[in-house]
Formats: C-alpha cells, structure tokens, sequence
C-alpha cells in the first residue's frame, strides 16, 4: 500500500520536506511545472514537472526487514522497467580475492576467515561478527565505502543511458546505516514478524537464527515511518504484484 502523505517528501537533506503543490505553467518556457510551498515558512520554489528538466535520474532504495519480500519485489520493479542492483551482490564482489575490501577484511578479522583458494568465506566472516555488535560495525565500516561508491557509479553509468529511467538498490540496513538518505524515493517492504520468522526458517534457517537478526534490525513498524511507498507482501503474489505495479507507475511518472 502506499504512505499516507499530505504532501509530497522532498530528500534534499538528512531530513525529508514536506512541501504542498500547485500546478502552474512557465509559459516562457513551454514546460508545466510545480509553484511548491514549504509547510513549514511558506518558502515558494519553482520546479519543473519533468524530473529530466532539471534533475538527474530518478533514484530509488528498496529496503525492508529479514524475509519481508525485498528481492521479490526488487524482481518485479526489474520486469517493469527498473534498473535494480543489490547491495548485498556489490558487498560480495567488494570481498573478493584482489577487490577493494578484501585486504582490509583479512588483515582485521585474520586469516581463519578464508575458505578454498583464499576467498573470503562468508559464513566463517559471518560466524565471526554477527555474534559481536562491534565487530559487524567494523565490518561494515570496511565494506560500504567500497559498495556506495560502486553503487555510485552504478547510476552514473544510467544516467547517460537513461535520464529518464528509474534506478532502484536493494539493500537490507538501508536505514539502520542512514544511507536511505542517498535516495529520492525510499520503498519499504513489509510482513508480520511471525511470518518473517516462518519464512527465514522455510529457507533452511532456524527460529533462533531469525529472532537473532530480527533483534538487530530496526523494527518494521518503525521502518515504516521512513517509507514514502509501502509494499505489504504477507498476501498473495498477485496481492503483492498488484502493489508494486502501483509504486512503478508513481516513479515512472515522477521520472519522466
């Protein structure tokens, strides 16, 4: 479903605006546009209608809790349409052998983190941190940078193929690690606890395991404040289908 909203949000900052709209038309110019009026002091502003007038591609984060559909959806925005990319397969090509992270990893957390052919293996890494708060902040401290800047040029790259396109990264701590800030639009899946639970432990998991990475990730329901598209994905795939061609349609016409 989508937000609520009584306006549209604006990231031009840490912290999103809120600003009402009326139509207007720049008849020097020839292109219909917004007369945008900040709730908070009546600033006005005048922005073009197309995101392409003035703007760069459209750029979107997907995000949401463990088990709670992100790659389901982030499939489907992909049949629409969307350009997608996962954080967490540019956080496996960081970590290999000759990559950006790799050195950095081996020589904080040793050489028992290796697996065949001196590859990171990531569940003796995981074995390591994820029991240690601090150990997986070091973690992600060594293997973001290396993944923001990927991501970076990941639209850099659409934005010279495609201005008008809507470029989407999947990642599951975007909000924890702040970094849904780098997006214009912040999409948030969501599902009951149980049913994530239920569904970590179909994927070969176990109850502790899912109740373990539950209580290191922000709670749903709190995700959701920071959402300007909610998906639900505790129904049916059409159910859920249904929703996210919704969302597309939104982007692509703030794309455009």
């Amino acid at each position: 479903m989508l937000r609520p909203s009584g306006g549209e949000k604006c990231r031009l900052g840490p912290h999103p605006l809120v600003f009402t709209k009326h139509e207007t038309r720049d008849t020097n110019h020839g292109f219909y546009g917004f007369h945008e009026t900040r709730d908070t002091n009546h600033e006005s502003q005048l922005f073009p209608f197309h995101r392409g007038y003035h703007q760069p591609m459209l750029k979107v984060g997907l995000t949401g809790g463990l088990a709670t559909g992100k790659s389901y959806v982030s499939a489907r925005l992909a049949e629409l349409g969307c350009h997608v990319i996962q954080a967490d397969t540019l956080g496996h090509e960081v970590l290999r052998r000759g990559a950006e992270a790799y050195d950095d990893v081996v020589a904080e957390f040793g050489e028992g983190v290796l697996g065949a052919g001196g590859e990171i293996d990531r569940k003796l890494l995981g074995a390591v941190v994820f029991p240690d708060a601090a150990k997986l902040s070091r973690l992600n401290s060594l293997v973001h940078p290396h993944v923001f800047r990927r991501q970076q040029a990941f639209f850099e790259a659409l934005e010279r193929d495609d201005p008008h396109g809507i470029g989407v990264v999947e990642a599951a701590i975007m909000i924890e690690s702040g970094s849904y800030k780098r997006y214009d639009r912040l999409i948030v899946t969501v599902c009951p606890p149980e049913v994530q639970v239920r569904r970590f432990i179909e994927r070969g998991g176990t109850e502790q395991g899912a109740r373990d990475r539950l209580a290191r990730q922000l709670a749903i329901e709190k995700k959701r404040a920071f959402a300007d598209f909610i998906i639900d994905t505790s129904g049916s795939f059409a159910e859920t289908d249904a929703q996210v061609r919704d969302v597309y349609v939104r982007l692509k016409r703030e794309a455009e």
